[in-house]
């Protein structure tokens, strides 16, 4: 059976000094990576998962689907 790992357990907390004070960061055990972010940042490392209707292209995150419908597909966008 093969293991399968939580999210989260791709990522180790780290603490950074930023400019205005501490920020809790989590480091990137794939990649070394700091970031604040880590469930968007693992999107990095794993293919798209969003779909667009009308072109069948996939992206990474949400938001890059809605800006490619709006750009690609704008007669589409026009109607929502």
């Amino acid at each position: 059976m093969q293991e399968r790992r939580k999210p989260m357990s791709f990522f180790t907390w780290v603490e950074m000094e930023t400019p205005d004070g501490k920020k809790r960061l989590r480091q990137c055990l794939l990649c070394g990576m700091q970031v604040s972010n880590a469930t968007q940042h693992l999107r990095k490392h794993f293919p798209g998962t969003f779909t667009c209707p009308y072109c069948h292209m996939t992206m990474k995150r949400r938001y890059e689907l809605r800006q490619h419908v709006i750009t690609k597909h704008p007669e589409v966008a026009q109607q929502t």
